[in-house]
């Protein structure tokens, strides 16, 4: 478990516990949960503690201190070395101490929980930014940033965190409080610190000590980049006369402070962008092409060889367009500037030298157009995602995905790093930040082989060996961790001596994240120990209740590489996941189920204990699907937490919520014919207070309405249960049970749209789509009725008509679920000629076959893409088919999930969660600006006019109301 013995961690834990006011957890859920991050390797901590300020994080190292057990900082998890890992107290900053502490004009204060987009967006509005960009900077924290040394696409022109980095508040390893700042050498402040008798002025001391003794071989032995995070930065402790040990704490893991908030400098935004695409017939031109580019002054050039190139055509072909031909690498060239005239002006005077001139290039696509620039910049994005995303059994493993050397040595590092991979039979791709010579190399393994990981070591061993000795440094921005400590003794020699003097200076009992950056004994962290798949790794198969693929749900959990894009806050950038986004904390996470699920299926967690714990994962997912949308592993999160859901149900039995909502389905359609008195009765307080003591539905819950006239009985003028079945003449019309009984008349304005088209529709005697049995882990009664409905469909689907559902969640069950649960052919014809009808009827309206008169519909709507529509790569066709409606104006709001869940956000138990969630949402419609919103989804549409106050429409009920003179509802 840890250094420490088994038998003192119970005593840790109580102690934690009287001295932190944040949470503290030991339990074997937690510690699988922060084993892994985005790396290759494997470490359960001691136990988590999420401090509320630096009071809790003082009194946690003070406890470690006390038993001797070692403490890790930890951010978001998304480093790529395993510096996040630790086996001692995990601290987690991102939970509670994630706040912008106050705004200046050229700096900000914040705490390193922040992630660094949300450090943006605040400080967008006054025109200034935090340039650092990662790749990650959507979802990684500033803590994490700092410990990094983190930089970016555009760190050519802006640089790195520590060119931003100008004082630190800290904790020190003895417990102590410390501000590290620039202080005059000499001066009178410096007096005053050096002349006490404190930690603070011990370190300041032995620093300086240490620095101006070795000038020569700090600087002699400093790799020849323009970007460094390998070692400690020691060359930059001392600059101009004065002495700031916050550079030293930048890209030093957490391993010398443990940092509380930052003081940062903060620049004017770019106004204006421009960017080339060029591409090169071999990589030579495309090496002498970046150093005839830097002069103009680019803010990014990015380099992808033609084998990562090859990688973007085979996954994404929509961009094959614009990618250079088989054999050919390209770089991607960015100015900015304050004008759009400026950086304009910058890119046409290095197109002219570079393909003009010098035609080094063969070809410049410059985009016409924002739409086009978004394409360049998706080429850029879709290398990792794609590799990420091979079926394996070999993928990215990230170990040697940081070198960097001169730009003009990139040629040579790029031909050498072909070399290694043709030698050693492996097969990698080859792109990343050229302007600074920094390559993100990911080559692909099976790690669970040991000759793989002996191939690991190979290579390693030669590609550090060929960075170094062409000038270079093992890690340009992504740090050293467990996966290349060992090798900076290569890299800096006997400077590597003055690294363990530096660590033993500021912490001497080796407590603040040991055996990273200098080696300890103890531990003995390499390259290859530690991983994830080590060699006493055995995947067993699970008790599975779904159907899967060889290798089973083991399998998919598996395929998740930690990377942490599921902690995404802007939901402008991810919608995945809206759990998370609300609660912050790692057990929410997609990639916390994939996890423990990995945990359980190697026998690590068991029995009783795996139950719990997948309990209570399970009951943080709300199954809107929005990570298998936007997964870049592509993992099937939701039919994991489907399988963990049946499998807690079978061990507990079907949940109180569940049988509730089934019950309520089963009441609704007895009390039709008393419809305004149900209504008028579930509005009463007493009503909706008995039926949350009956059923735990939550009082203040929106609930579906109950229609006098269900749907079967309002179409049947142009509707029948069966038709002549010419797929030319008829389709079938699948309608969801809140379409049939509290909205009806969605379907009717389907019915009587295609009736205009001359489509006669046909609505078998179907049932529900089963949704609620499977998200409440009742697979007998999901199969019952997913079966019923296949009786229902398969002779439709066998003779070629198509299937029409106006719900996205019904199509998404049609679509994919149903052959989850049930073993049947006809559940995957079925899914072979289900539609969405919204996509289907603007297919008429394109081909001819559908002509409405349309009237006019003066309303502004706020247009949400449901979460399950997003996951059915559907809800596009709303817009479009609703273009032509006068008066009608459609605005796109992308603000994340509405909460609802289907039926979850309405449980006593999740109806605050699913209120938090839909927040952002809920103003958003809220605003002046609209007069309601729009959205294909039942349930999103209840949670929105509940959360809103507006009404919501189905995009049928505008069209119909066009079209056909139908009232709409205000």
């Amino acid at each position: 478990m840890s250094v420490c013995s088994l038998r003192d961690a119970a005593a840790i834990e109580a102690e934690l516990r009287r001295e932190v006011r944040g949470e503290v957890a030991f339990d074997p859920a937690t510690r699988a949960l922060y084993s892994t991050a985005a790396c290759i390797y494997r470490l359960p901590p001691l136990g988590v503690v999420a401090p509320l300020d630096g009071d809790d994080v003082r009194a946690t190292v003070g406890v470690c201190r006390a038993h001797g057990v070692a403490i890790t900082p930890r951010g978001a998890g998304s480093g790529l070395a395993g510096q996040a890992l630790g086996d001692g107290v995990v601290l987690d900053f991102t939970i509670h101490m994630n706040r912008l502490l106050s705004v200046a004009d050229d700096h900000v204060w914040v705490q390193p929980g922040l992630v660094c987009d949300e450090l943006n967006a605040a400080l967008a509005p006054q025109g200034r930014w935090f340039p650092p960009d990662p790749s990650s900077s959507s979802y990684c924290s500033l803590g994490g940033m700092i410990a990094n040394n983190s930089a970016g696409s555009h760190s050519v022109k802006y640089g790195t965190v520590i060119d931003y980095v100008e004082e630190l508040d800290v904790v020190l390893a003895d417990g102590s409080v410390a501000r590290l700042r620039s202080y005059e050498l000499d001066s009178p402040a410096w007096q005053r610190l050096v002349s006490q008798e404190t930690s603070e002025a011990h370190i300041h001391r032995d620093t300086r000590l240490i620095i101006e003794r070795h000038p020569n071989l700090i600087r002699d032995h400093q790799p020849r980049t323009a970007k460094n995070s390998a070692g400690y930065r020691l060359e930059r402790v001392i600059e101009g006369g004065a002495l700031n040990l916050s550079k030293l704490i930048c890209g030093s893991e957490g391993t010398l402070a443990i940092v509380l908030a930052a003081r940062l400098r903060i620049a004017p935004r770019p106004a204006a962008r421009r960017e080339a695409l060029l591409h090169f017939p071999d990589l030579a031109s495309a090496g002498r092409a970046i150093l005839e580019v830097l002069p103009f002054g680019p803010s990014a050039v990015e380099i992808h060889e033609h084998h990562a190139v090859d990688v973007i055509r085979a996954g994404r072909p929509e961009l094959a367009d614009l990618l250079p031909r088989p054999g050919e690498s390209q770089l991607h060239v960015e100015f900015d500037g304050a004008t759009e005239a400026e950086a304009a002006d910058a890119l046409a005077r290095m197109r002219r030298r570079v393909c003009d001139e010098l035609r080094l290039a063969a070809r410049c696509v410059e985009p016409a157009s924002e739409a086009e620039t978004r394409r360049l910049w998706a080429i850029r994005k879709a290398t990792l995602p794609l590799l990420y995303r091979q079926p394996g059994p070999k993928r990215v493993a990230s170990f040697i995905e940081d070198v960097t050397v001169a730009p003009d040595q990139l040629p040579a590092l790029i031909e050498g790093l072909q070399d290694i991979f043709g030698r050693h039979g492996v097969q990698a791709a080859i792109y990343g930040h050229a302007a600074q010579g920094n390559l993100h190399v990911r080559p692909l393994l099976d790690l669970h082989d040991p000759a793989e990981v002996a191939r690991m070591r190979a290579v390693a061993d030669e590609v550090f060996d060929l960075t170094i000795a062409l000038g270079g440094t093992t890690s340009g921005e992504h740090g050293d961790g467990m996966a290349r400590t060992e090798y900076l003794a290569r890299l800096y020699g006997p400077l590597q001596l003055i690294f363990g003097a530096v660590k033993r200076t500021f912490d001497p009992e080796n407590l603040l994240n040991p055996g990273k950056k200098v080696p300890d004994p103890r531990r003995a962290f390499s390259l290859t120990s530690h991983l994830r798949y080590d060699a006493d790794y055995r995947s067993r198969p699970l008790a599975q209740r779904l159907q899967w693929p060889e290798g089973g749900a083991a399998a998919e959990a598996e395929r998740c590489h930690g990377c942490a894009t599921c902690r995404t806050l802007p939901a402008s950038v991810t919608r995945m996941c809206p759990v998370f986004k609300a609660l912050g904390i790692e057990e929410a996470s997609p990639r916390a189920k994939a996890n423990l699920l990995r945990e359980i299926a190697a026998g690590r967690l068991a029995g009783a204990q795996a139950a719990r714990c997948l309990a209570r994962v399970a009951d943080l997912c709300l199954l809107c699907e929005s990570c298998k949308a936007d997964c870049p592993s592509g993992v099937n999160v939701p039919k994991l937490m489907l399988e963990a859901k049946a499998r807690v149900a079978a061990e507990a039995g079907p949940s109180g919520s569940g049988r509730a909502l089934a019950w309520l389905e089963g009441a609704s359609r007895l009390l039709t014919p008393l419809a305004p008195l149900a209504n008028a009765a579930n509005r009463l307080g007493a009503t909706r207070w008995l039926l949350e003591k009956l059923t735990g539905l939550d009082r203040r819950a929106p609930i579906p309405p109950i229609a006098r006239r269900p749907l079967r009985r309002r179409i049947r003028p142009w509707a029948q249960q069966s038709a002549i079945r010419s797929p030319q003449s008829a389709i079938v019309y699948f309608p969801d049970t809140f379409t049939e009984l509290s909205d009806p008349t969605v379907g009717e304005a389907l019915v009587r749209l295609l009736d205009a088209a001359g489509i006669r529709v046909i609505v078998p005697p179907v049932r529900g789509c089963g949704i609620l049995a499977m998200c409440y882990g009742d697979v007998v009664a999901a199969q019952r009725t997913i079966r019923h409905n296949l009786d229902a469909l398969r002779q439709y689907a066998s003779e070629g008509l198509d299937i029409l559902l106006t719900e996205p969640t019904a199509y998404l069950c049609l679509r994919e679920g149903w052959a989850d649960f049930v073993p049947d052919d006809a559940a995957r014809d079925v899914a072979a000629h289900a539609h969405d009808a919204l996509g289907y009827l603007l297919g008429l309206r394109t081909s001819g076959r559908l002509k409405l008169d349309l009237r006019k519909v003066p309303l502004t709507l706020a247009f949400h893409v449901p979460c399950h529509a997003r996951a059915a790569g559907i809800g596009a066709a709303a817009p479009k088919l609703l273009a032509g409606v006068p008066g009608l104006r459609i605005v796109p709001v992308d603000e994340g999930c509405c909460g609802l869940a289907g039926s979850a956000g309405m449980r006593r138990e999740k109806y605050d969660l699913s209120m938090k969630i839909g927040a952002r949402l809920f103003a958003r419609v809220r605003s002046e600006e609209f007069h309601g919103a729009l959205t294909e989804c039942s349930a999103c549409r209840l949670q929105l006019e509940h959360g809103a106050g507006k009404p919501c429409y189905h995009p049928l009920h505008i069209l119909a109301a066009s079209a056909l003179g139908f009232p709409l509802l205000s």
